[in-house]
């Protein structure tokens, strides 16, 4: 059984904890690799690659501009993506594939300074093929 004045202050921490926000993502050298595969199923190693994020505007916070960098969002619109908090979530809507899926692929997953954790479902003839990206922080450019 706790003490009262414990209980107090292990409540107290406990709360100091949810009005934390998540550190941006630092710009640098990042390893990203990317898979895919059924939801349910281990996926295939689709590609890995190091690439260099700058923010050439000294934004407060680049965490969006870098995550949708990583996405590679020249191929869909990322407007619906949420990046905040720690938490990317929202859809991506993909034009050019939706003879094949629907309008939206749902996307979500979490970042910190220095990693983001990423997937993204793609409904495909009644399946769900699930794309997977994960990135960390290797260095400055």
């Amino acid at each position: 059984m706790l003490r009262p004045g414990l209980s107090i202050a292990v409540l107290l921490l406990a709360l100091a904890g949810c009005g934390q926000t998540s550190q941006p993502i630092r710009p640098g050298e990042w390893e990203i690799s990317r898979s895919e595969g059924a939801r349910n199923g281990p996926g295939k190693l689709r590609s890995s690659l190091t690439r260099c994020f700058r923010n050439p505007s000294r934004e407060a916070d680049p965490s969006r501009k870098i995550v949708l960098e990583m996405i590679g969002s020249d191929r869909c619109d990322a407007g619906k993506v949420r990046v905040s908090g720690g938490r990317i979530s929202g859809a991506l809507q993909c034009p050019e594939f939706y003879a094949f899926s629907a309008h939206e692929e749902p996307t979500r997953g979490r970042y910190s300074a220095d990693s983001v954790e990423m997937t993204v479902d793609m409904p495909v003839f009644g399946h769900v093929l699930r794309q997977t990206m994960t990135a960390r922080r290797v260095g400055d450019c």
